[in-house]
């Protein structure tokens, strides 16, 4: 497995806007005209094109600055063969990259009226009906997951779930590349003497040529440290190196891991990882939630390759949200992903990122001087929370970097897999992207696309999603062109039979 490896056959293509995002040497956007060539499903090249004659600045290519030299549209390389795809003054951005989903749990959103009332969601509900899952449904259901997070920009997702071929099969089956973690279990879970069958699936989509040309690829996927045995952790270790396989695994999720882990082994789940020989690996290591880690532990945890995954919206719903602030200022590194449907109602990742933008101040609601605010309401007590806001505003102001969350969904959750890139606009990457119409009232007046970007729900204002270097629906009507697809409506009709059947079987 290499960064070459295959992805598919077909003649040349040729985008181009007068507003792309490229990045300086130093790594600094910059919105400017460029023409990206594609071929076999990967950017080939890039070129900065000169602006044309007569043309004004604009204010949403305020992010320009000097860099290589530009080529003229006659100076552009045109294959002949190529097929030109020019999208105006529309801004072209990398499409996104969800870290950590599980697409198939979309069809538990809205069962249950409130998820913070059971203790353990994820034993006291989903264990239960998961374990009345076909693989059927979870083909079905995860084309329902795909086709949702289509519409909302996202062109790679990394999913973790049982029945790891059928998750597969649904990828393929709507066109959405992934990374595919069949979950693992031998302690406990509906994966329960499912481990070596989960293993097998995990080669066989490491090694399918077919999917590989669809961008789908795998991952080996450890449930939890709670869950999966000290001697299947060791195994995964030896064949993480033996295949070139990055993990992608829940990781102190709970109170009830970190406990079972302690009583079980005498350890911290991180040093369980430690002793598994997990934690040397050159693979990557994607870790969603860790909720209950030390900042000791998540700085081991994430040595080297790892990363662990920040899902905000859905920790509020299944347990409370990490405190991302301390990773920021003891510099462990994190991605950010939606997790699963049922748990925030949405696949939405960009939505996400409003939320990570909150803890700058989230923590001065919840300081003492705040208890004096709601006691007094003085004029003092309030400014003693504006200042303890201004402090820690200051200490995470990273937070209010539009680009440095905006690249959590980029290129920094795209370079985890060792036979791609995504997330990036250069040479070698997948050619995932997003076409944004700056014209909608929600960009407007455009004046920081890249702002309006980490801060709203811009979803209204995508015009077009190239995947592999293939539009998905049809420019400036993508998202009613893919509703109303054939595709998406027998997707809808099986996907609402199956799970019909799944509830009488599961007792509802």
């Amino acid at each position: 497995m290499h960064a070459e490896r295959g992805l598919p056959s077909s003649p040349a293509i040729l985008i181009q806007s007068e507003r792309v995002l490229l990045r300086s040497a130093d790594g600094r956007p910059r919105i400017v005209p460029a023409a990206l060539l594609v071929r076999n499903g990967r950017i080939s090249s890039v070129h900065e094109l000169s602006p044309a004659p007569g043309a004004s600045p604009s204010s949403a290519t305020s992010l320009a600055t000097a860099s290589s030299p530009s080529v003229s549209q006659a100076e552009l390389p045109r294959p002949s063969e190529a097929r030109v795809l020019d999208y105006g003054s529309a801004l072209i951005t990398p499409a996104f990259v969800n870290a950590h989903t599980h697409l198939t749990m979309s069809f538990m959103r809205g069962r249950f009226d409130d998820l913070t009332a059971s203790g353990n969601a994820v034993e006291q509900l989903f264990f239960k009906i998961e374990t009345q899952l076909e693989a059927a449904d979870v083909r079905a259901f995860t084309r329902m997951g795909a086709f949702e997070c289509l519409l909302h920009g996202v062109a790679l997702v990394w999913d973790h779930y049982y029945f790891g071929d059928a998750v597969a099969q649904g990828l393929r089956d709507v066109g959405l590349p992934g990374v595919v973690a069949p979950t693992l279990q031998d302690l406990g879970g509906p994966g329960l003497g499912r481990a070596e069958r989960g293993l097998s699936d995990t080669v066989a989509i490491a090694t399918d040529p077919g999917l590989a040309r669809m961008g789908i690829f795998s991952a080996l996927g450890p449930h939890a440290t709670d869950t999966v045995s000290p001697a299947l952790w060791t195994q995964l270790a030896q064949l993480a190196e033996q295949h070139l396989l990055p993990l992608h695994f829940h990781l102190a999720q709970s109170p009830e891991e970190v406990e079972r882990v302690e009583r079980r082994s005498g350890c911290s789940p991180v040093e369980l990882l430690a002793r598994a020989g997990i934690l040397e690996l050159v693979q990557p290591r994607v870790m969603a939630h860790g909720i209950y880690l030390s900042l000791a532990d998540a700085r081991r945890a994430t040595s080297g390759q790892g990363r662990l995954v920040f899902c905000p919206a859905s920790q509020t719903q299944f347990g409370v949200p990490a405190r991302i602030d301390e990773w920021l200022a003891a510099e462990v590194p994190f991605l950010v992903a939606s997790d699963s449907a049922n748990s925030n109602d949405g696949l939405n990742v960009q939505e996400e990122l409003r939320w990570v933008a909150g803890f700058r101040a989230l923590s001065s609601s919840y300081a003492p001087a705040f208890e004096q605010v709601l006691a007094q309401g003085s004029a003092e007590a309030a400014r003693q929370v504006g200042q303890l806001r201004a402090q820690a505003v200051a200490r995470a102001s990273r937070l209010g970097d539009a680009d440095f969350l905006l690249r959590k969904l980029w290129d920094e959750a795209g370079a985890l897999h060792p036979a791609f890139r995504a997330g990036a606009i250069s040479a070698g990457a997948l050619a995932n992207l997003a076409v944004w119409d700056l014209d909608s009232p929600g960009c407007w007046p455009a004046t920081d696309p890249l702002r309006a970007l980490a801060f709203s729900n811009l979803s209204h204002a995508l015009r077009q999603l190239i995947v592999l270097g293939e539009p998905r629906g049809t420019d400036g009507w993508y998202a009613s062109s893919l509703l109303h697809s054939q595709a998406y409506r027998d997707a809808r009709r099986e996907a609402d039979a199956r799970l019909q059947q799944l509830w009488r079987r599961a007792g509802f």
